[in-house]
């Protein structure tokens, strides 16, 4: 199992790899997997036309895998239980050791052509995150050696290595939500705030008092209030009330997608989708699945989808 290489074109992620297999004809079949992160709609025609073009002359048998769609079931993704019921974090100390041999011993990990990332980690085994310190290496098929190449190092310094099936993407908007973007009852400071009618939004940073006359004021960002004649202020504001929603709609249908696996179909949520009434709809459909296909499970996934639905079930 040979050659990775990753380019990126027109936000297309390809991870190609060639594979040598013996069949029971004793026949060497010559395998190339060809990994791809494109979008919802999968992998083109185009793609799939080029590549046959190229590789089929050669006498390859191309084998295609949509990460973007399935990457659940390709990586055969476990969810990770926790022995305290969350995720145990490094000492700071840990990770910075961890780093440096991490930086030391990159040209390891560089002639590993599966492997998409490194970093310090608690090792995981059989989906359970232990208290052992460890050096976690994320590659595309774990198990598959690369042809010409040995098995990453078991250990590596003092810390043993974890292979885990994984890779990495740079996402569109990696902050996550935080209190400030809920919708809450009472405004309070560092809450989110959108005028009435302004596409921006921003930080409620302080109110103040004109001692001569009462008349309250909102403090904000030049960005959020300038040369603005429309007084109403709206709590949260828009935009990052509706990543808010998308966010734990999203993690509420993939926490339910983790229980009930790739049987039962699940509503997808577009790209575009931000309209309220839209995501009310999703979210009133995976609650009719989660309530028909889920009675039992593990007890931290269950966990993660009652903490989803409850954010969810305030503001919709």
């Amino acid at each position: 199992m040979s050659a990775s290489s990753g380019m990126q074109q027109s936000h297309l992620n390809l991870s190609i790899r060639n594979v040598s297999r013996c069949c029971r004809t004793h026949k060497m079949v010559k395998l190339r997997y060809i990994y791809v992160y494109n979008n919802r709609s999968g992998i083109s025609t185009e793609l799939k036309n080029a590549a046959q073009a190229l590789f089929g002359q050669r006498g390859w048998k191309l084998i295609w895998a949509d990460l973007f769609n399935d990457a659940f079931n390709l990586l055969k993704v476990t969810a990770i239980e926790y022995l305290c019921g969350e995720p145990k974090r490094l000492e700071q100390s840990q990770v910075d050791e961890l780093d440096e041999i991490i930086n030391k011993h990159l040209h390891v990990f560089s002639k590993h052509r599966n492997v998409t990332a490194v970093q310090p980690s608690f090792k995981v085994t059989n989906s359970v995150q232990t208290q052992e310190a460890c050096i976690a290496v994320y590659v595309l098929g774990k198990g598959q050696i690369p042809l010409g190449e040995s098995e990453t190092p078991c250990t590596i310094g003092s810390y043993p290595v974890d292979v885990v099936n994984g890779f990495c993407v740079r996402t569109k908007d990696p902050y996550l939500p935080t209190e400030a973007h809920e919708q809450k009852e009472f405004l309070c400071l560092g809450a989110s705030i959108r005028v009435n009618e302004r596409q921006s939004s921003g930080t409620l940073g302080a109110i103040v008092e004109d001692v001569s006359n009462g008349t309250l004021y909102a403090l904000s960002c030049d960005h959020v209030m300038n040369d603005v004649d429309e007084k109403k202020i709206i709590h949260p504001g828009l935009d990052v009330y509706s990543y808010y929603l998308r966010h734990h709609l999203t993690e509420y249908r993939g926490w339910i997608e983790r229980v009930t696996g790739p049987a039962v179909e699940l509503p997808q949520l577009p790209d575009d989708c931000l309209e309220e009434t839209e995501l009310q709809k999703i979210f009133n459909d995976l609650k009719a699945i989660k309530d028909k296909y889920i009675t039992s499970g593990s007890q931290y996934k269950l966990t993660m989808i009652q903490f989803h639905k409850g954010k969810l079930e305030e503001p919709l």
